[in-house]
């Protein structure tokens, strides 16, 4: 009905276009205000929606007309509003109720299907990222190597970490001396010999020894670990990131292979590098210069290693940035193990630091995992501070003699209890100390002066034990500690439990 008025250049209110069409008058409407057109499709009386009255616009106000049976319509029968229009032309044969009935009906059902719930929307956007991935999946070294187009095959065999750590120092003298040879013969003027080894470089850069034959098979052996990788040329040895292992092993293949291109390579590297080869491919398959290496604990220092191995400094660096931000008390344990086998010098004095200087916070699985001589090194260094809590340093040495009982030497042992790294003996650990001497075969009554100052240290600090030890034995019900002391005092010979027993009752008379 608006859109009808609106058409006959009416210049009123959808509102007061509602009232007309309705049958009622508008006082805000001056009279002779209509337009004329509309006063021609317009009777001048029109039925109510209940059919009993009906309202004369002649008349007038409140007058009402006779009820007839006839309904007349606002609009004539040849004329429909836009609305009905495009809904015939759409259903010529459907009357407009039926039309609006079905509108209700989708209506009311789409209102009763269950909306869906955000976790259903992630799912869902997740699965189409997934598709769409899938159709437009980047290059990378874990796909099918047939849809990859893989041109290179390279196979990975681990031997055990000092063979394979040794050999590459082997092998890194080898190439600075054979490049230092070169250096001479070069600056070698008319009988003027120059001696250039001080221009060396000597940052530890890597130059890689292609010299392995390529199409070679794995050499015989048993091998704990072997891996295969369907990489691609240009990823290892073009670009940013490329390895110059890779881009001189390549170029020596071309020349060397007369025209015929050789798809596979073997190299051994240290079976606990292995676990590091994924992100190191992750990272050189990666299309953004901004992307560090996913290093974890683990992996931190073999990623060092193989970019010093392989010449690629930046996956050097990128792995040498994450351990720096994670190196603390909880991982500096793991970080001096893998320091001290690869033999980075420097990370291991800085490794060995940190553990020294939160000796006492280190939990004990930890440091019970270190050989005795990384033990050593954390104890005697120079940030290593003895009169924070020598109880506790006492207990933890006592803990950790306990754990490795079968790689601590006479010499170590004696190393790790000195006066300088145990200034205290408590009282809980003193009978189990002598009878780790004696374990050990320490002649306590020998002229060792090491090995008798200790025993002295632990025959002053025993007397408590020796009450609690003698408690147990009549009462039958001892604690933890006293089980443990009864335990280390069973186990001694009789000559030291005597004296034990006398220094023990000496002390008591003194009281």
């Amino acid at each position: 009905l608006y859109a009808l008025c609106k058409s006959c250049s009416h210049s009123a209110s959808p509102l007061l276009h509602s009232r007309v069409a309705m049958g009622f008058k508008s006082d805000s409407v001056p009279a002779g205000s209509s337009s004329p057109l509309c006063a021609s499709k317009f009777p001048s009386t029109i039925a109510l929606s209940d059919g009993k009255k009906m309202l004369n616009f002649d008349s007038p106000k409140g007058s009402v007309t006779a009820t007839t049976g006839m309904m007349t319509s606002p609009l004539s029968s040849v004329h429909h509003s836009p609305v009905d229009s495009t809904r015939r032309s759409r259903h010529p044969n459907v009357s407009r109720q039926h039309i609006d009935e079905h509108l209700t009906e989708s209506h009311k059902e789409e209102q009763q299907k269950p909306r869906s719930t955000n976790k259903q929307r992630r799912k869902t956007s997740r699965r189409r990222q997934q598709s769409s991935s899938t159709r437009h999946e980047s290059l990378t070294w874990r796909m099918n190597p047939d849809a990859s187009l893989s041109d290179f095959t390279l196979s990975i065999i681990g031997i055990e970490d000092k063979d394979a750590i040794h050999k590459h120092l082997a092998d890194k003298e080898k190439r600075r001396k054979k490049k230092r040879s070169k250096r001479r013969d070069q600056w070698m003027v008319e009988g003027l010999y120059l001696d250039m080894s001080r221009s060396e470089d000597n940052d530890g850069e890597c130059s890689v020894d292609v010299s392995m034959k390529t199409n070679e098979t794995p050499p015989e052996g048993n091998y704990l670990l072997k891996e295969q990788y369907h990489l691609h040329k240009v990823n290892l040895a073009v670009g940013l990131r490329s390895c110059e292992y890779f881009a001189r092993l390549f170029q020596k293949m071309r020349s060397s292979a007369g025209g015929n291109l050789v798809r596979e390579h073997t190299l051994e590297l240290p079976k606990s590098s292995l676990q590091a080869i994924p992100a190191m491919l992750d990272y050189l398959y990666d299309p953004d210069p901004t992307v560090q290496v996913n290093a974890t604990t683990t992996t931190a220092i073999p990623l060092r290693y193989l970019g010093k191995c392989l010449g690629n400094p930046l996956l050097f660096d990128s792995a040498t940035r994450f351990l720096q931000m994670d190196l603390r008390k909880e991982t500096a344990v793991t970080y001096l193990q893998q320091a001290e086998i690869y033999k980075q010098k420097k990370l291991a004095e800085v490794c060995a630091r940190v553990c020294a200087e939160s000796f006492t916070q280190i939990k004990m699985t930890s440091l019970s995992t270190l050989e005795p001589h990384l033990m050593k090194k954390v104890l005697h260094s120079k940030y290593f501070r003895p009169d924070i809590d020598s109880r506790a340093i006492c207990a933890k040495i006592a803990s950790y003699c306990r754990c490795q009982d079968k790689s601590i030497s006479t010499k170590m042992f004696l190393s790790l209890t000195s006066e300088n790294v145990m200034q205290n003996i408590c009282e809980e650990e003193a009978l189990f100390f002598i009878q780790f001497m004696i374990g050990l075969g320490i002649d306590v009554s020998c002229d060792n002066q090491k090995a008798g100052r200790l025993f002295e240290r632990c025959v002053l600090a025993a007397p408590h034990m020796m009450q609690e030890v003698v408690n147990s034995s009549h009462k039958g019900r001892a604690g933890r500690i006293a089980k443990n002391a009864s335990g280390s005092y069973a186990k001694l010979p009789p000559q030291i439990k005597v004296q034990l027993l006398e220094f023990a009752l000496t002390q008591q008379q003194h009281l």
